[in-house]
């Protein structure tokens, strides 16, 4: 007696069922696909396809203050994480002790605070040409010292992945 049911209740919807209902059903599930990745935290990327370590070759330049023209120069380092944030996370100076840094990814956007010894954060904003969790291409943005007011920018660049093979 069930199977019946289950024939006739099919063959209803089958009947009921037209085009517009179906194209409107699939662009409903398309949408639902889209929404489920940006609630992940980035479209398009798995969070188990996150690489273990970034890094990049840094230049900041001082733009105002007591400090304006000054350039320095290193390499940043980090494990990201699939929430988006950073482990063990390393600012290595060209000239100078290497230093901690915290920070996240969110698609393109890097937000990045490096710890110095005179207990003064630098807090760098940034931009990367594609989502920063695939490490590839450059990143670009600006700093600032909430303590003397300096302003300045940055770029990365030469970003690598774990295996140390350069990715631009």
């Amino acid at each position: 007696m069930e199977s019946k049911t289950l024939e006739r209740w099919s063959k209803e919807l089958a009947r009921r069922s037209s085009r517009r209902d179906m194209t409107k059903a699939a662009g409903m599930g398309g949408l639902g696909l889209i929404l489920a990745g940006l609630m992940r935290g980035q479209p398009g990327a798995a969070q188990g396809d996150l690489p273990t370590e970034c890094a990049f070759e840094i230049e900041a330049a001082v733009a105002t203050g007591d400090n304006a023209g000054a350039v320095a120069r290193g390499r940043v380092s980090f494990d990201l994480q699939n929430d988006w944030r950073f482990e063990n996370g390393r600012y290595e100076p060209e000239l100078g002790k290497p230093l901690d840094l915290i920070g996240t990814v969110r698609g393109n956007a890097i937000d990045l605070r490096i710890e110095r010894p005179d207990a003064r954060p630098m807090i760098l904003h940034g931009v990367g040409a594609f989502p920063l969790s695939t490490c590839v291409g450059d990143v670009a943005g600006s700093f600032g010292d909430l303590e003397t007011g300096e302003l300045g920018y940055w770029r990365g660049f030469d970003l690598v992945k774990g295996d140390g093979n350069a990715t631009t």
